[in-house]
Parts: C-alpha cells; sequence; structure tokens
C-alpha cells in the first residue's frame, strides 16, 4: 500500500471472522491517499482509496471526482468511520478503545477493506467480523443503501 501521510501508521492488525483469525499487513498494491494531508492532485487521482475527515457528502463528491477510487473512508468524529464503496454500498466501523482514535490507523484499515473488496468477499460477512489494530478494536456494520454515484 502506497501511503501519502505524514502519520505514522501501525505495522499490522488481527482479523477474526467467525471461527478464523487473518493477520492484516499493509497491501503494497494499494495506492491509499490521506485527504488531509495530501493536497497533490495526482495522487488523489491515483488513488485505489482515499481517506480523511468528513461524512457523506464528501464521499458522494470525491467518488464523482475520483473515478478511479474503490471507496472513501472518512472519520467524521468519535469512535465512527463510514466507508462509502462505488457501488453505493457503506461499511460503518465501531471502534472501542480506551481513548477516541483520531485518524492514525486509517491507512491500515482502507487496507483491510481494499483487501475484503478486491478478494470479491460479501461485505454482509463484515458483520461477524472483528478486527484488532493499535489497542483499538473495530466492529462493523453493512448498508446496500447508501449513496449512489454516477460514475464506476
Amino acid at each position: 500500500m502506497h501511503t501519502m501521510t505524514a502519520e505514522p501508521s501501525p505495522a499490522s492488525g488481527l482479523l477474526f471472522v467467525g471461527a478464523r483469525a487473518a493477520v492484516i499487513a499493509p497491501d503494497h498494491d494499494c495506492c491509499v491517499v490521506d485527504l488531509d494531508t495530501c493536497a497533490d492532485e495526482t495522487a488523489r487521482q491515483c488513488a485505489d482509496v482515499l481517506y480523511g475527515t468528513g461524512g457523506l457528502r464528501l464521499a458522494n463528491r470525491l467518488l464523482s471526482r475520483y473515478p478511479g477510487c474503490l471507496f472513501v473512508l472518512l472519520h467524521g468524529g468519535g469512535s465512527r468511520c463510514i466507508a462509502v464503496v462505488r457501488t453505493g454500498a457503506r461499511v460503518t466501523t465501531t471502534v472501542r478503545c480506551d481513548r477516541a482514535p483520531h485518524g492514525g490507523d486509517q491507512s491500515l484499515l482502507a487496507s483491510l477493506l481494499h483487501a475484503w473488496l478486491a478478494a470479491l468477499l460479501p461485505l454482509e460477512w463484515l458483520a461477524s467480523a472483528v478486527f484488532l489494530c493499535a489497542g483499538r478494536t473495530y466492529r462493523f456494520a453493512t448498508s446496500s443503501s447508501g449513496i449512489r454515484t454516477g460514475s464506476g
């Protein structure tokens, strides 16, 4: 995963789905761009995943503006992030930890979701998944009633 960010990210996380566990490490074939620290338009155009701070309206605009982007992962404050996939599906992550996250491991979470989608695994299976990363526990909820974009 090519991450363009000033923040260091964890080296790996542990994903549990049912009785199975897997170590998730950054995918070097996935280009992830931090919207909050990288204003380089060329990098954004090449991104497989864009992540940063914002809400659903921003996700819709970004997916329309960057047609090569598979999904946008946004941290809206508190302990939730939402990924909006080009198909319109949404994946909400809820974080349980001692302190509210401020995005330090969003690149690894983006890598996890990218690998999941690239493997063509059903998003519904994420509902039974737990991801442990940097002392945080992530649980997922999915929705197919997400926003739709005109391209993709």
